[in-house]
């Protein structure tokens, strides 16, 4: 009997197989089927189907439908097991997988790559199994290049179930015996059906493309029938022909010159499994395939990545720091399977001025879909909004923050505090004292740079931490703490601050500096020699202006011109022998001074200061005193200000922690108060840095071309602390003129010390 015809009266045999088994002369049926239970109490049915049967081990894929009933004949409910021996179900490394059925029915797709595996090439049985019903089929993988296709595309496939009876696995052409499954020029005509998705997903717009294709059989040639009507029929979801067709149960197709007519299927939102029929109205040669219908059950949040790495913040246009982002989403079904084929679409509520998000992309084989952002030049934070079917399966991504990326050396800051410590005030200095200073980063347009950014320290005296990394933006905080950190300086360390000499008197802009005041002797002791510096430097960007907003700089923009980093220990401004100096641009062993030109890339720095002071100096000169000395008749309702000075040894004002004052005088008559309660801390006299033009003759303002940073000295106060106000009686007062003496008592650190003036009070 020809293959053909044994395949078709293969579907008899189960049923022959399972009369005969009640009976002892059921001659010729198995030892399995002669067991099966007893018709009346109804025996589940679980078919396996898979189209092609034959096919190339290179990881194509074939399509594997397992139908169920339970013992009455209704669809079966519950899950399916599918288990193979090596390859991949569904586009995952798995020899096993589950699916629920629906509409009795469960779709799966299964490969083997030769590649990966050499033991694909050959038969491979797939089992499926459902509550404890087995059923099987053998699916043969070829050598690729040895055809791969199924050379028989009416041959159906035997298998076996729990009971042992045969079923038919494959029905790739499910038409009478004696019309489609002969091959011996018995008939007319030869149907195939294809589909261009096995799978389609409800409420997203999705559809399978048709494509009939009718042929004179094997044996007459083969040859493509023209002009023959085609019937198409399902029993799940629509049928279309053309763009404007009206969807329908069946549709009349006419095959073309090649013999191909074509029709999409969609689906009417019910799930399931299609059944697809293609039937030649002529013959009644039939072929029939399986289109599963699936929701689209969820989409989840996957990655954000920034050059290939996780991200969670990006750098503002221009910044040159993880300016474009890829945000990934993944699409599963109700079976938790990958979608493909979905077009997603993106947005991003109320984002960053000009923040912009690829509207729409399209799901891979794995249901992975990718958007990218594109940074704007304003600094916020947003998530992307991801939605396959609007109010139903959405999903957003976590906050991605777009924040200032790039140092610039215009608001670069650092602060320290207090600036006033006691280092001297010790039987052997320094006095240990801890200082806090604190480190802002921004970009050029004042932006703080929230990458986490590490910047470095250098002192004149005393020690530092050689660096820290500064906070990086959070996208669950508040952020008020972005591009900041904090470093402790402390006066143990190098000792003592460099011996300066005093500065004289200059004429300057904006304002005069006065000389600066010392004391002769071994050593020439004057303020700025207790005066520490402290750096802070990192790599960044000069500012500049962007006039024209376009990101870049242009010739004439202003620009803040700066030389490589050093530690201006004698403060004039340019690096000397012995200070030390960060060799960066270029590393060539020595100092660069500001080079006339804007650095895209450089290192940029900063610069704080820090006063040693001690105890107020009784030893040299000036000593504590009150001014003017004498203060003189201080006559009815009328006042007299006394000015105290507390120098230290360097003629500094002293520390304002652990310092109070008291205010006496010896008169019974008139009033004395200290007009200054507390002590500020405070270096006593006044420096400032400033961004000039490079002369330094006027301030920078945006119209300058080029701009740099300048340490300037103004006036000094010689351990000025406060004033003491002595008061006369009122006029009605007629007792004698009493002689007085004014006191303040200062008390730093335990030690006490006093300044007093004379006079006399009316």
């Amino acid at each position: 009997m020809p293959s053909s015809r044994l395949a078709g009266f293969r579907w008899l045999w189960p049923a022959l197989c399972f009369l005969l088994s009640w009976s002892w002369w059921a001659i010729g049926c198995s030892e399995e089927s002669s067991k099966a239970p007893p018709i009346s109490g109804g025996i589940p049915e679980l078919t396996i189907t898979a189209s092609p049967i034959t096919l190339p081990a290179d990881g194509t894929t074939t399509d594997i439908t397992v139908q169920a009933k339970d013992g009455s004949g209704a669809l079966g409910q519950g899950s399916v097991v599918l288990t193979v021996p090596r390859g991949k179900i569904d586009g995952k490394d798995v020899v096993t997988k589950t699916a629920g059925l629906a509409n009795g029915q469960a779709m799966f797709s299964y490969s083997c790559d030769a590649k990966v595996d050499a033991a694909c090439v050959g038969a491979q049985k797939v089992v499926a199994s459902w509550t404890d019903t087995n059923a099987s089929t053998t699916i043969e993988f070829t050598k690729a290049g040895d055809g791969g296709t199924d050379a028989k595309p009416d041959a159906k496939e035997g298998g076996t179930n729990e009971a042992g009876q045969d079923v038919a696995v494959d029905v790739a052409v499910d038409v009478p015996e004696d019309v489609s499954a002969d091959t011996s020029g018995t008939t007319e005509a030869t149907v195939a059906l294809s589909v261009s998705r096995p799978k389609i997903f409800m409420g997203v717009g999705d559809s399978s493309e048709l494509t009939v294709s009718l042929k004179k059989p094997v044996d007459a040639g083969g040859a493509p029938i023209e002009g023959e009507n085609v019937k198409v029929t399902t029993d799940l979801g629509a049928l279309t022909v053309g763009d404007a067709g009206t969807p329908g149960k069946e549709v009349i197709l006419t095959t073309n010159a090649q013999g191909l007519a074509y029709a999409r299927f969609t689906e009417e939102g019910i799930s399931g499994v299609a059944s697809i029929a293609a039937t030649h109205l002529a013959s009644g040669a039939t072929d029939t395939k399986m289109v599963g219908i699936l929701a689209v059950q969820q989409i989840t949040h996957l990655s954000t990545t920034c050059g290939g790495n996780a991200c969670t913040i990006m750098g503002i246009k221009g910044s040159g720091f993880n300016e474009q982002s890829q945000v990934t989403f993944t699409v599963v079904d109700s079976n938790s399977d990958p979608v493909p084929g979905v077009v997603v679409s993106f947005s991003i509520d109320n984002p960053p001025t000009g923040t912009t998000v690829a509207p729409s992309g399209t799901t891979d084989a794995q249901g992975k879909v990718t958007t990218n952002v594109s940074a704007g030049p304003i600094i916020g934070a947003f998530t992307v909004k991801a939605v396959v079917i609007a109010g139903l399966v959405e999903a957003e991504s976590p906050t991605i923050g777009i924040r200032g990326a790039k140092a610039s050396n215009r608001g670069f800051s650092l602060q320290c505090s207090p600036v006033n410590v006691a280092a001297y005030a010790a039987p052997s200095p320094p006095a240990n004292y801890p200082v806090t200073c604190n480190v802002k980063v921004v970009d050029r347009y004042n932006n703080p740079v929230g990458t986490g950014t590490s910047v470095n320290f250098k002192v004149e005296a005393g020690s530092i931490p050689n660096g820290i990394n500064t906070k990086k933006y959070d996208p669950a905080g508040t952020n008020t703490d972005e591009g900041t950190g904090s470093v402790v300086f402390s006066t143990i360390g190098a000792w003592p601050a460099l011996d300066v000499a005093p500065l004289p008197e200059l004429l300057q802009y904006p304002a005069k500096r006065d000389a600066e005041p010392s004391i002769p002797g071994t050593v020439t002791r004057n303020p700025r020699d207790g005066l520490v510096t402290v750096i802070v430097y990192v790599q960044g960007e000069e500012f500049f202006q962007d006039d024209n907003s376009n990101g870049k700089w242009d010739p004439g923009e202003m620009f803040v011109d700066q030389g490589e980093p050093f530690v201006d220990s004698n403060d004039n401004g340019v690096q000397d022998p012995g200070e030390v100096f960060i060799d960066t641009a270029p590393n060539d062993n020595q100092w660069t001074p500001p080079n006339g030109k804007w650095d895209s890339t450089t290192t940029i720095w900063t610069e704080a200061r820090i006063l040693y002071t001690g105890y107020p100096n009784t030893q040299g000169q000036p000593v504590p005193a009150l001014l003017p000395n004498p203060f003189g008749l201080v006559e009815h309702g009328a006042t007299a200000t006394l000015e105290a000075y507390f120098p230290d040894l360097n003629m500094n004002r002293v520390q304002a922690a652990g310092t109070s004052f008291q205010a006496s005088h010896i008169a019974t008559k008139g009033s004395l108060s200290w007009k200054a309660p507390v002590l500020l801390d405070g270096y006593g006299f006044e420096w400032e840095r400033r961004l000039m033009t490079p002369d330094g003759t006027a301030d920078c303002v945006p119209s300058t071309p080029i701009c740099q940073w300048r340490v300037l000295f103004y006036t000094w106060d010689s351990g000025y602390c406060g004033d003491l106000e002595v008061t006369g009686t009122p006029d009605t007062d007629l007792t004698p003129t009493q002689p007085d003496t004014a006191k303040v008592e200062i008390t730093v650190l335990s030690t006490k010390v006093t300044a007093a003036s004379a006079g006399s009070i009316e």
